[in-house]
């Protein structure tokens, strides 16, 4: 049986609380929920050249001490962290679109490629790593 007097107190509460809820988004300082509150994911761009693999990793704001890229069988991990410097007597977020906090990015290499013979380099803002192909082997010569 429907109870009218019920209905409208636990409506009466449910708008109460969205009310409390909207007000404390807008006067707080930080977001009720952020993405940066846990892992993100870069964005990455890979690519082939005649004898490698390309990943180039957006990652501005990462100190290259914060990163950390290991490899198992053909699956290359790239783990870090980007710290929010954010002043701290920030009133009101206007905006929020940077993640911030521990991300993480598993990319599957293809069997054709050497992940072991990899090379990374940190520059820009971008983590460029370059992964050879088995095929190409090159030989130092020595005099």
């Amino acid at each position: 049986m429907f109870d009218k007097k019920n209905f409208f107190i636990n409506f009466s509460q449910l708008s109460s609380d969205m009310r409390k809820i909207f007000n404390e988004f807008l006067s707080n300082k930080n977001p009720i929920f952020s993405v940066s509150e846990k892992h993100w994911t870069p964005n990455v761009d890979i690519y082939e050249t005649k004898n490698d693999i390309v990943i180039k990793m957006d990652l501005a704001g990462v100190r290259s001490d914060d990163l950390q890229i290991n490899s198992e069988k053909n699956v290359l991990v790239v783990r870090g962290m980007r710290h929010n410097h954010s002043p701290k007597d920030v009133k009101h977020c206007l905006q929020m679109e940077i993640n911030y906090g521990e991300f993480m990015k598993k990319l599957a290499i293809p069997d054709k490629y050497d992940v072991n013979r990899s090379k990374a380099q940190f520059k820009d803002g971008f983590l460029i790593i370059v992964i050879p192909d088995k095929k190409t082997i090159k030989i130092k010569i020595r005099n």
